[in-house]
């Protein structure tokens, strides 16, 4: 610890607490003492100068709590490797405690607690961490090697230690993949007490051996005696998926949030496999968590709004119950109206542009094609190759039949990173192929046709392909230019005719080459009124 009296700081959102705080402290001898009432504020104070010890509430009112203040601190690199954090909350509850405990401060104090007891947690870890300043300073670097060397170097000076500094050395190996090194170092081990962190790490070694059913047995053991221990959920969730059962790795995950449900990663694993088995109620409870964890942060970061609107949209689109499919449509149009009014999310991103594709979603979904395809067609003429709402404009053109171009956006829609976007893009591509496939089908067998001048089987094919895109502008007009050739050629009349064709595509918005071709196909059918081979 750096300096005779380090500098404090005291994150709590009541008053009182802290003056409590301070008054303690100055009995112990501290005179370096600073506040902060939120999560936002105390991440500006550590911006500025460095604490070496922090107390943090768990609870901390409006936006960040705890745990994502904690979270903040390490990822951006604003703590020491001597620094102190230790969690502060009055609850009790198992899930709060769980998260608490889960992330490892440096300690975790219920409230009350006696000035005798703070200041034997604070010497006892102030002596920890000046004993084992090069492992904590190797951890924080993420130098597993140097953090192997260093905890087997310190097990000899410091004995008491060795439970802490061996679970450090073999998740360093872990790390470097030094598994039978590993091995070696856990043996004696599990022959003796068998703790729960060694029962873990070697199951973890059984499922990178391909040993599923060992690394199961290992961690169910862990559970007899800890039933709250998340990470073996965790393990036990990940096992199960190279294990090929992705369902039940879901419902394990489910337990562990149900215990943990405060962290992200966790939630983001849960929504994935949820989306992956076809649940779909525990993927919009999973996105609406996401979304509620980031929102109550005072996250600047839109991107689990848009995950959670996008998802609901995907349901809205999969529905097929009018009550269910109108209570999610409400529950979309609610969470798009108050985003309008978060300035921050406002200034990150187009929003008006990605509400314009939603509502043109929505609208697909309650029937209303042409008003969707006219937001469509804006929309793509606005948007750049390399926007990231490519991806919603793709699922926009795959509600509304627009296969060719959804096809032509997928290169730029792939360029959004965030995984989330991307699985919920493909779930929708999953839920139209059917569709997608039958319509290009008899596209093929149409142009095939059209190419062995079999304009009659073209149009044929071309009337089967719109059954399952009706609005498909592109089809449309390749109908009317097959229907154009029979006449011409004195082939047998199909069952529409070309006003009728015209007068459908008409309807729709149509821009560029297209609106092109339509003209160029209405002179040709004006000429064929002309000579009178049809009628006007």
């Amino acid at each position: 610890m750096t300096g005779a009296t380090p500098s404090i700081l005291i994150v709590d959102d009541q008053r009182p607490f802290q003056l409590m705080m301070k008054g303690i402290l100055h009995s112990l001898g501290y005179r370096t003492i600073d506040f902060a009432h939120h999560g936002e504020l105390a991440l500006q104070r550590c911006q500025q100068q460095r604490y070496q010890i922090i107390f943090i509430d768990y609870n901390l009112g409006t936006g960040k709590n705890g745990r994502q203040l904690l979270e903040d601190l390490r990822q951006f690199g604003l703590l020491d490797a001597d620094s102190i954090c230790m969690l502060v909350t009055g609850e009790n509850t198992v899930p709060m405690v769980i998260s608490a405990v889960e992330l490892e401060p440096d300690d975790y104090l219920m409230k009350p607690f006696s000035q005798n007891v703070l200041r034997s947690r604070l010497q006892r870890i102030q002596q920890k961490k000046h004993c084992l300043y090069g492992v904590y300073q190797a951890m924080m670097m993420q130098d597993w090697p140097t953090v192997e060397v260093q905890a087997r170097h310190l097990l000899e000076q410091y004995p008491r230690y060795a439970p802490y500094l061996r679970r450090i050395q073999v998740q360093a190996m872990l790390h470097t993949g030094k598994f039978d090194a590993a091995k070696t170092e856990l043996a004696p081990i599990l022959s003796q007490r068998r703790p729960h962190w060694a029962l873990l790490q070697q199951a973890r070694l059984e499922m990178e051996s391909g040993q599923h059913q060992r690394c199961q047995a290992l961690c169910e053991e862990a559970l007899s005696t800890n039933k709250y221990l998340v990470e073996a959920y965790d393990l036990q969730s990940e096992n199960l998926m190279r294990g090929g059962d992705p369902d039940q790795a879901r419902q394990l995950l489910k337990k562990a949030l149900e215990i943990s449900p405060y962290q992200l990663q966790r939630l983001q694993q849960f929504f994935q496999l949820s989306l992956r088995t076809g649940r779909q109620n525990d993927t919009l409870q999973a996105a609406r968590q996401m979304y509620e964890l980031t929102r109550r942060a005072g996250s600047n970061d839109p991107k689990q709004l848009l995950n959670y609107v996008r998802c609901l949209l995907n349901a809205v689109s999969a529905s097929t119950e009018a009550s269910q499919k109108n209570r999610l449509q409400q529950e979309s149009l609610l969470i798009m109206h108050r985003a309008r009014r978060d300035e921050h999310l406002l200034r990150k991103m187009d929003y008006e542009c990605f509400e314009r594709l939603c509502m043109a979603r929505l609208d697909a979904a309650d029937g209303r094609h042409l008003q969707a395809r006219r937001s469509c067609q804006e929309l793509a003429l606005q948007l750049g190759e390399e926007d990231p709402l490519c991806c919603d404009l793709a699922m926009l053109c795959n509600q509304i039949g627009e296969f060719e171009l959804a096809e032509q956006l997928e290169p730029a829609a792939r360029l959004d990173a965030d995984p989330i976007a991307l699985s919920l893009w493909y779930q929708q591509q999953q839920q139209v192929e059917p569709q997608r496939l039958a319509f290009r089908q008899f596209s093929r067998q149409g142009l095939r046709c059209y190419e062995e001048a079999d304009f009659a089987g073209a149009a044929k094919y071309y009337e089967q392909a719109l059954l399952w895109a009706p609005h498909n502008s592109s089809t449309q007009l390749n109908l009317l230019q097959s229907v154009l050739q029979c006449i011409s050629q004195d082939m047998p009349i199909v069952s529409v005719t070309p006003a009728e064709i015209i007068r459908r595509i008409q309807l729709q918005p149509l821009v560029g080459a297209q609106q092109e071709r339509l003209q160029m196909l209405q002179r040709q059918y004006g000429d064929l009124t002309a000579s009178g081979k049809l009628a006007g």
